[in-house]
């Protein structure tokens, strides 16, 4: 469940500023939940493995997926890397500032970005 269009982003053309605008403001919302290094918020952006849909909510439903929103931030950011305008360095930017504040205080989620090789060379 990648939030991230394919393949390399006909997103943040001229045409598609909205798009640029809401990946923006996605972002902007991430960060939001890390305000004040809540860990217990921080986690849930890497796993919802924890939550747990009451019997109400799950009748006749399908069984919910995790989605680990560090590694779908890391994915948008190396296709960013590829079509760096004006257009994307705000967006770059929040997803940067997504990441660093995802992993103050947290030592799952900073180990978790230390592996990722792609979060690494794009710092460097």
């Amino acid at each position: 469940a990648n939030f991230v269009k394919d393949p390399l982003f006909g997103l943040f053309a001229e045409k598609d500023i909205d798009d640029a605008v809401i990946v923006d403001e996605v972002l902007e919302v991430l960060r939001w939940f890390c305000e004040g290094q809540f860990k217990p918020m921080q986690d849930l952006l890497r796993s919802q493995s924890n939550v747990t849909m009451g019997s109400s909510y799950s009748h006749g439903m399908a069984a919910l997926s995790t989605v680990n929103f560090l590694s779908e931030t890391i994915l948008l950011l190396s296709k960013l890397e590829a079509v760096i305008s004006t257009n994307t360095c705000s967006v770059i930017c929040k997803a940067l500032g997504v990441l660093t504040d995802v992993a103050m205080d947290n030592e799952e989620n900073t180990a978790y970005l230390l592996r990722s090789g792609d979060y690494l060379r794009f710092l460097s």
